[in-house]
């Protein structure tokens, strides 16, 4: 990460609405987080119902949260699992974007490695086809399983990219901090996917797509990702 882009990733610009679509996480979820402090968002001081505004960094400890929590972990013990975080990996919060090295990924699914995980004894590092790739034992005591559970999620994290529950749009959409904040922006511009879905319901797909040089199947998908829960 250069000097340049270093703030972007703490900059406030996520709505909690767009986080909660990401993650999969309720608003209602969000908001007791904020208040309990697990989580908390930035907010924009005088504006008008002060908006709840997440950076990247916050996104991607959500993101943390949302998987220890459908794995069931307690919320005592996802406190300190976040704990973990910058000790094991420092630079845990760019993890996804390694997804974006290299060629376009390809839409969900085939070949990508993916992590179970069981977060009391062991967790495993396997292949779509479900072949053992890499096997992390968990030592008895709880600390330690809990930090082999965190490694886990981080991996998981990496191969899903940062677009997380809706990475199916990922052929199309991309979250960078240095394009936009990190605001969801269609593949090769700067063009942010709110912003053409809002212009093309005001006018066609075509339209969009003539005016700003995309294909009309570029600007339906962007309509796709800004309706898609």
């Amino acid at each position: 990460m250069t000097s340049e882009h270093a703030n972007e990733y703490h900059r406030a610009a996520l709505r909690s609405r767009l986080v909660s679509r990401l993650t999969g996480l309720s608003s209602a979820q969000l908001q007791y987080w904020h208040k309990t402090s697990l989580q908390t968002a930035s907010t924009r001081a005088g504006m008008r119902g002060t908006p709840r505004l997440y950076s990247w960094v916050d996104y991607q400890r959500l993101r943390v949260i949302a998987k220890l929590v459908e794995a069931g972990v307690p919320t005592l013990r996802i406190r300190r699992a976040v704990d973990y975080l910058d000790q094991i990996e420092p630079a845990w919060h760019r993890l996804s974007l390694e997804r974006y090295k290299g060629a376009v990924p390809p839409r969900t699914g085939a070949g990508l490695v993916h992590v179970a995980a069981n977060f009391a004894t062991a967790a495993v590092l396997a292949d779509a086809a479900g072949q053992t790739v890499y096997r992390l034992s968990c030592a008895d005591d709880d600390d330690a399983a809990l930090e082999s559970a965190v490694r886990c999620v981080l991996a998981e994290m990496k191969q899903e990219g940062p677009l997380f529950k809706l990475n199916r749009f990922d052929d199309v959409v991309q979250m960078r901090p240095e394009v936009n904040v990190g605001l969801p922006t269609l593949r090769g511009s700067r063009l942010e996917t709110a912003f053409v879905a809002r212009l093309a319901k005001l006018s066609s797909f075509d339209e969009v797509a003539a005016l700003y040089g995309l294909e009309a199947n570029v600007v339906a998908r962007a309509v796709e990702f800004e309706e898609a829960a």
